[in-house]
């Protein structure tokens, strides 16, 4: 039979969700295919270990960087997310004793073709610079408390329309700059 194109498989794999892309990757040009592809807009939501580890395995240059929506929630059991620059020493001693795997979040700058991310009721301690730099993405929700940012951090979303935050903490931004944030603005 004859065999089809790379360009085919990209456009076939273009309608499929980023889980079905994965088990579609049996030979090396069909890996090729899905490092190119743009992922539909599909819910793939890091919660556990396992999540974690598959988004870690598609964020590589070599299987599926293209995802366009991502959610990251709180890990189960005792795994949480590296502190950020410039954390909160106090939140730091306390997440020290109770964890026993520390993750990078920073892994998701991988994904440049973002449009959406969720980030919900996760513990963020400190700075991360490198989550405010994704220039396709139109929706981010942050719910987590002791992120420190600035509103200078927004320019590295030049697409974003849509943006909520919520946490205890978000209305504190760094060098102790007080601002009121609407949510769902």
């Amino acid at each position: 039979g004859e065999e089809i194109g790379a360009d085919e498989v990209v456009n076939i794999f273009s309608f499929l969700s980023h889980a079905d892309i994965m088990k579609a990757r049996v030979c090396i040009s069909w890996r090729e295919a899905a490092k190119k592809t743009i992922v539909p807009p599909s819910e793939f939501v890091v919660k556990s270990k396992r999540s974690y580890n598959a988004m870690r395995v598609m964020s590589t240059s070599t299987a599926l960087p293209n995802l366009q929506q991502l959610s990251i929630s709180n890990l189960r059991g005792r795994h949480i997310y590296s502190n950020g620059d410039d954390p909160d020493e106090a939140i730091a001693a306390e997440t020290v004793h109770y964890t026993t795997h520390t993750h990078d979040i920073n892994i998701i700058t991988r994904f440049r073709n973002l449009r959406v991310l969720v980030i919900g009721t996760i513990c963020m301690n400190g700075r991360y610079p490198l989550l405010f730099n994704f220039s396709h993405l139109q929706r981010l929700h942050i719910n987590c408390d002791f992120l420190k940012w600035d509103l200078h951090m927004l320019s590295g979303f030049p697409s974003l329309r849509e943006l909520e935050l919520n946490g205890t903490n978000m209305g504190k931004v760094h060098d102790d700059f007080q601002v009121d944030i609407a949510c769902g603005m």
